[in-house]
């Protein structure tokens, strides 16, 4: 599977997303709030965007997969205080995540 960065960040809902080329299908998408703060921390800049460097896009690459996995990661682990109740409001996005449609 080859990955590939898509972002547009000078839209009115800028988003960042890790892209499968073949399919086309989105690995991890940052957008909202979840963005702005990898942007604040320093994880990607639009300079970092620019740089057409394999190297420097490899490790970038690495750097988002990472953080998508954290945030994932600090998503369940805030749902598990909710989600013993049947109208758990994440319920639906895990089913869509096990579907492997998407990551947020």
């Amino acid at each position: 599977m080859q990955l590939i960065i898509d972002a547009w960040l000078e839209r009115p809902t800028p988003y960042l997303q890790i892209v499968d080329s073949e399919t086309r299908r989105p690995v991890a998408r940052f957008e909202g709030v979840e963005l702005q703060q990898l942007l604040a921390d320093g994880v990607v800049s639009t300079e970092d965007l620019a740089i057409h460097d394999v190297a420097c896009q490899k490790t970038l690459m690495q750097e988002l997969l990472i953080a998508a996995c954290c945030g994932q990661i600090r998503n369940e682990r805030e749902c598990q205080t909710c989600c013993a109740s049947e109208v758990c409001p994440h319920k639906f996005e895990y089913a869509i995540k096990d579907d492997g449609l998407t990551v947020d």
